[in-house]
């Protein structure tokens, strides 16, 4: 698995996945594994699509050790990293802020 194996990814202080369906991963029919998978190699947030309707699940739910941000239809993400946490801003087309996430340092 990349996220494991890559010296580059292993210094990293975050690992973020963008992915289109959060309930799906990238191993060939068995996407219930991929929670599993994600959480061996440390990722610490997941950016998402899909459902068209903006929510976050924390870390600790539906077997994840991660916070999964969903965004929702016409919804743009503005992540800021720093090296003790990262902050995203989920704001509509129109600019306003639609919801707001912090993700603390885990390494």
């Amino acid at each position: 698995m990349h996220l494991a194996g890559n010296a580059r990814v292993k210094s990293t202080p975050f690992r973020v996945i963008l992915m289109h369906q959060p309930s799906w991963g990238w191993t060939a029919d068995q996407g219930a594994r991929w929670p599993e998978l994600a959480n061996r190699a440390g990722v610490d947030l997941a950016i998402c699509g899909h459902f068209h309707k903006t929510s976050i699940s924390k870390a600790g739910e539906f077997g994840r050790n991660f916070p999964v941000l969903i965004l929702g239809q016409d919804q743009i993400a503005f992540v800021e990293a720093a090296a003790s946490e990262i902050r995203v801003t989920v704001k509509a087309l129109d600019g306003m802020i639609v919801q707001t996430l912090t993700v603390p340092a885990r390494r």
